[in-house]
């Protein structure tokens, strides 16, 4: 069931989950790959990379190597 947040109230989980990214100095996603993370999460499967690509209306090697990126952190595993 999708949780319901007012407008300041999304904008405050982003805020805090980006800032929780930047002070962690580890894993600094960029805007494209928090995107695709968001996106696997937030929409049901599958998940392609053609379909990604598609969604985001980019190159089919961009969005490998933003999985790539946002594996090599444990955020999401290939299935």
């Amino acid at each position: 069931m999708p949780v319901e947040l007012r407008p300041s109230q999304a904008l405050k989980l982003w805020h805090d989950v980006t800032l929780d990214l930047v002070r962690d100095g580890d894993t600094d996603l960029t805007a494209r790959q928090m995107t695709i993370l968001l996106t696997v999460y937030l929409e049901p499967p599958p998940h392609t990379v053609r379909g990604l690509a598609a969604k985001l209306n980019v190159t089919k090697p961009a969005i490998t190597r933003a999985l790539d990126e946002i594996q090599t952190h444990h955020l999401a595993r290939s299935g």
